[in-house]
């Protein structure tokens, strides 16, 4: 009898580590499952298909960026998507479709990235930015550092200088946080200075990797404690499910989460 009590409980493990898995296997083939951009293949890190980047500023921002990628590990990849509108598309959705396209800044592998997309005549702009960048550039110094720079420039129409500041804005951030020096890279005087962040202890991701352990460690620690428990009871010269308290324990467990 125990030893079938126990091959069940042993199933309903096993199902749940499968089903667990199974879950985590899917996550990662959708987050790596090519998306189709709304833009052609980038040419460079600045493509701008509304002509509003003049050729210099280009160039200096194209150096720069290459200068960044090759002296960061792994390397940090930056790109900036300059188009007229986005058709009816909400700037969120457009830029991340673009940036998954592009293949910037993988949400599973280290692979760091980020993508300035701007909307000349829909007036909108939008940062995407990767998970393997957030510590080092965080959702509302991305914000701060736009709002500072390049929206007062695209007011007065110099969008190759708000992009070009903000961009520059963006590196200099994480070429601090990352300890590394980027040839070409300028400082826009801003506002605000940034100030000095404690690293991050655990990612997101970690976290739930950690919850995920702990709660098959605590199923398997119950199925191997429970038999032992009823054999004790059998050896004192009752039987293990007769008793109030075992009715108890049974309602308790019915009222618990069905097993997978």
């Amino acid at each position: 009898m125990f030893s079938n009590h126990l091959s069940h409980k042993l199933l309903n493990v096993s199902l749940f580590v499968l089903l667990v898995f199974g879950f985590a296997l899917s996550a990662r083939i959708v987050a790596q499952t090519k998306t189709q951009s709304p833009l052609p293949a980038p040419t460079g890190y600045v493509n701008d298909y509304a002509n509003v980047i003049d050729a210099p500023t280009k160039q200096r921002l194209e150096t720069m960026l290459g200068n960044l990628k090759r002296a960061s590990n792994p390397p940090i990849e930056v790109a900036i998507a300059v188009v007229p509108t986005t058709n009816g598309v909400e700037i969120f959705d457009y830029s991340l479709s673009v940036s998954r396209g592009w293949g910037i800044g993988s949400k599973t592998d280290d692979n760091p990235g980020l993508l300035l997309c701007v909307a000349v005549n829909d007036r909108k702009y939008f940062t995407q930015i990767s998970r393997d960048l957030e510590g080092d550039l965080t959702d509302g110094e991305s914000g701060q550092i736009a709002r500072e720079l390049l929206v007062p420039a695209f007011r007065e129409g110099n969008y190759g200088k708000g992009i070009e500041d903000t961009i520059n804005a963006y590196v200099s951030n994480i070429a601090r946080s990352r300890d590394i020096k980027v040839e070409g890279l300028q400082n826009p005087r801003r506002q605000t200075q940034p100030q000095e962040r404690q690293p991050q202890a655990q990612t997101q991701s970690s976290l739930i990797g950690c919850c995920i352990i702990l709660v098959i460690a605590f199923i398997v620690l119950f199925v191997i404690a429970e038999p032992a428990g009823e054999q004790r009871e059998v050896a004192r010269g009752r039987p293990a499910d007769a008793g109030l308290g075992r009715f108890c324990h049974g309602a308790k467990k019915a009222g618990g989460k069905s097993p997978a």
